[in-house]
């Protein structure tokens, strides 16, 4: 069945009211998309839809002059298996221009999904973002321009579903957000994708779950493609309840502040002894002072720390679940799949240190993250990642200062 947008009437194509403008329009990517069909299909019978794409402004929709519908109106990129062609039809308002052939690899490993079924339409998805809080004032993520937004829609080739979910991507500035184009929904992960380079989210609001089930129990767990498999794992939160359970008989009252350690491209540490392992932080309520108690392998003790990363003006206890380090690091490589390469074929062969702490006043400054507090952050070389703790999700990274 071909791919068609499910249009409103709110959706309708509007004309800009100025009649010096005449030739300009502002519409979706929705509209008169049964004639792009058939346009195309004119000519390649078998065509079928790969994706949608334009610049738009924070509506949803392309402003487009209709002598000129290449230039600024949408793109629609087909396929026609007979002949092995790739075609591109435009269109701004009425005037539909195409179809073209593009020149493109027909590599099968590599060939984009075909789009099939109903799915939002354009202003649809500035609808979903504003719903997640996620600011659709291009200013806020440094957009530029006219046409501050790129949206695409397209389907995904993700290994870990059934069926190949379509979504609707969105770019501006330095921000990236996926939304799922059958739910209207803000994807909870970064998508995995050949064609889109691995994770597919700069901001990473998680993976499209439709089939596997949300939430922190499920965040990370997925096996990341090219790293092999390995058992018997050290995670922070192995012995933590070993570790709780000491601090207690020796600083009754006592909180968890916050873990850290050396780890490597799995979220784990290797060690030797009491010391070597995962370090934590706690609040001593009599000293009114942070204190530090070791695991390793199921050995554990208290003891001293050199530096403490702790600050109990900025840092407050860690309450509830969180998720472990393996699955923070696994948040991470699906955002960021070679951040822990080191090059010259060395693959998962870096090491950072991974410390969760639980912030007073979150450290972000986007609207959609101002109440994430609870983080896994992992400084690898000049770069340090975050991960949301309690949602079980990638934020993104900057450079150290």
């Amino acid at each position: 069945m071909r791919g068609r947008l499910a249009l409103s009437a709110a959706l309708v194509l509007a004309a800009l009211s100025s009649s010096s403008q005449s030739g300009k329009f502002r519409d979706t990517a929705g509209y008169r998309l049964d004639d792009v069909w058939k346009g195309v299909r004119s000519k390649f019978p078998d065509a079928l839809l790969l994706s949608i794409n334009g610049q738009t402004v924070g509506e949803g929709t392309v402003i487009c002059d209709t002598k000129y519908p290449m230039a600024d109106g949408w793109r629609y990129h087909f396929y026609s298996p007979s002949r092995s062609t790739y075609l591109l039809m435009s269109r701004c308002g009425d005037s539909i221009v195409g179809p073209v052939k593009e020149i493109r690899s027909t590599d099968k490993d590599v060939d984009r999904p075909k789009i099939d079924g109903d799915f939002i339409d354009s202003p649809e998805v500035f609808s979903a973002l504003a719903r997640a809080r996620i600011s659709v004032n291009p200013d806020d993520h440094g957009g530029r321009g006219k046409r501050p937004f790129t949206l695409t829609l397209m389907c995904t080739r993700d290994p870990a579903y059934k069926a190949q979910p379509a979504f609707w991507m969105v770019k501006v500035g330095t921000d990236q957000y996926i939304v799922n184009a059958k739910a209207g929904k803000i994807a909870l992960g970064a998508i995995k994708d050949p064609i889109l380079g691995g994770g597919s989210n700069a901001k990473d609001l998680g993976v499209l779950r439709e089939e596997q089930g949300s939430g922190p129990e499920n965040a990370g767990k997925r096996p990341i493609a090219g790293r092999p498999h390995r058992d018997g794992l050290y995670t922070a939160k192995t012995d933590v309840k070993k570790v709780l359970a000491l601090v207690q008989r020796k600083m009754p009252g006592s909180t968890l502040m916050g873990i850290e350690s050396i780890a490597d491209a799995y979220g784990s540490v290797r060690c030797v002894g009491v010391g070597d392992g995962w370090t934590y932080y706690l609040y001593n309520p009599r000293r009114r002072s942070v204190e530090t108690a070791y695991a390793c392998n199921g050995k554990v003790g208290m003891g001293k720390a050199s530096q403490i990363p702790i600050d109990l003006a900025f840092h407050q206890p860690i309450s509830g679940d969180f998720i472990d380090s393996d699955q923070a690091m696994n948040l991470m490589l699906e955002g960021e799949p070679g951040s822990m390469n080191e090059g010259m074929g060395r693959k998962y062969t870096r090491k950072g240190a991974m410390r969760l702490m639980n912030y007073k006043v979150s450290p972000f400054q986007q609207a959609e993250l101002m109440k994430v507090t609870l983080i896994w952050e992992a400084e690898v070389g000049s770069t340090i990642y975050y991960i949301d703790a309690f949602k079980g999700s990638y934020i993104g990274s900057k450079d150290k200062q």
